[in-house]
């Protein structure tokens, strides 16, 4: 691998994700280059960067905090740890970063995209859009601006709108399945089954090996009651990523739909180790709510598991209905 002169795109970090299979090897890769070059800032930043496409900002956190020791000047790495830290709930330093990235160089688009994440993560939608929208004057072809005009929409309550700027990212980049799990998952909320599912297949295709994809086509069957087919979509995401506490803990609320509430224990005993080990990130195969960080969109969704499989066990037992 060459020194980079200048820091990869988020276009080429998610290229270099896909290259290796998943984000998870990738992120794994690029470390472990960057312990070779132990002096190459931007090698640092891509590493961190991917590192938050996995779920792991608090990864993501440390090597781009590195990365700005030796090179406070690099934009990108200061939108990438505005990222990580929302996604770790530390919203003010998130905006400070990505703030920072924007006085640095006030025409890369992506660190409008993530200014605008942060403020919509905020429930700031209107700001949000602002960004956005000057992402998409800055760079016409910016997958990642009309993917997060879309989760404004999404926001605003207009799934279909949200599904029209899920459609155009996804023309704009047809190697990433992002846009195509969003455009299903606006489209399931939508009420139109039938073209949701076309785009999470579409996602899949996209990207085998990646957990996103499945864990949002096992949200589709599990909504539509079909539990077996969406545990053998959570089977194919842990397959992928064993250390997806969010899987873990959807995968087990569908067993106690399905009325296998012994399972559903077992998978969410497995959710619960991985929050209290280093594997606990979520899966990012969608953005989380407004004001919900990674952690404690997992914490939710591990409460939700574990009550739905006491209430199971208690009606087993014939302790209530």
């Amino acid at each position: 691998m060459k020194r980079a002169e200048q820091p990869l795109s988020a276009e080429e970090i998610e290229r270099i994700a896909r290259e290796c299979g998943n984000t998870r090897d990738a992120a794994y890769h690029l470390e472990e280059e960057a312990r070779k070059r132990p002096g190459d800032a931007a090698l640092l930043y891509a590493a961190g960067a991917v590192y938050g496409l996995t779920g792991r900002p608090e990864r993501a956190a440390q090597l781009l905090r590195k990365s700005l020791r030796m090179s406070p000047g690099l934009a990108p790495a200061h939108a990438s740890l505005g990222r990580a830290y929302e996604a770790l709930g530390r919203h003010k330093a998130a905006v400070t970063h990505c703030k920072r990235a924007i006085r640095i160089d006030p025409r890369l688009a992506s660190s409008r995209v993530a200014y605008g994440n942060v403020l919509l993560s905020a429930g700031s939608r209107a700001a949000a859009v602002r960004q956005f929208r000057a992402a998409a004057r800055i760079e016409p072809g910016s997958a990642m601006a009309y993917m997060g005009l879309g989760d404004a929409c999404l926001a605003n309550g207009r799934p279909l709108r949200a599904a029209a700027f899920f459609k155009k990212s996804a023309r704009l980049d047809r190697d990433s399945s992002a846009s195509l799990i969003s455009l299903g998952a606006a489209l399931m909320m939508a009420g139109r089954p039938k073209k949701s599912l076309a785009a999470i297949d579409r996602a899949i295709a996209v990207d085998r090996e990646s957990p996103g994809p499945h864990l949002m086509r096992a949200t589709f069957m599990s909504e539509y009651g079909r539990y077996d087919e969406a545990d053998a979509s959570y089977a194919a995401a842990v397959a992928i990523d064993p250390d997806s506490g969010m899987a873990w803990a959807m995968r087990a609320e569908n067993h106690v739909r399905a009325g296998r509430a012994e399972e559903g224990r077992r998978c969410l005993e497995r959710a619960e180790a991985l929050r209290r080990g280093h594997g606990g990130g979520a899966a990012p195969f969608h953005k989380p709510p407004s004001n919900s960080a990674a952690g404690g969109m997992l914490d939710e969704m591990i409460v939700a598991a574990r009550r739905a499989v006491a209430s199971a066990e208690k009606g087993a037992r014939g302790g209530g209905g």
